[in-house]
Order: structure tokens, then C-alpha cells, then sequence
């Protein structure tokens, strides 16, 4: 699991749900797929 994944998960969206009063999890607004930035040298 990626780190931004992880910390959304257990920081964001607590906050999130506290915050808006959301009593249903699938209307906290998620992440979509993360895809890093990887070059070449």
C-alpha cells in the first residue's frame, strides 16, 4: 500500500467523515489510482 494511500486512509478520512458528518463511508471522497512519476537516468 502506497504511503499516500495509507495516510488518507487513516488520517484523511476520519477527519473527513468527522468534519461533514458523512454517516455513510462511500460518500467520503476517495483516491482515484495514484501513479508515480518515474524517469530515467
Amino acid at each position: 500500500m502506497s504511503r499516500l494511500k495509507k495516510n488518507y486512509l487513516e488520517k484523511v478520512k476520519p477527519a473527513l467523515q468527522e468534519k461533514f458528518g458523512y454517516t455513510n463511508p462511500m460518500n467520503i471522497p476517495g483516491l482515484k489510482k495514484n501513479r508515480g512519476q518515474y524517469g530515467y537516468r
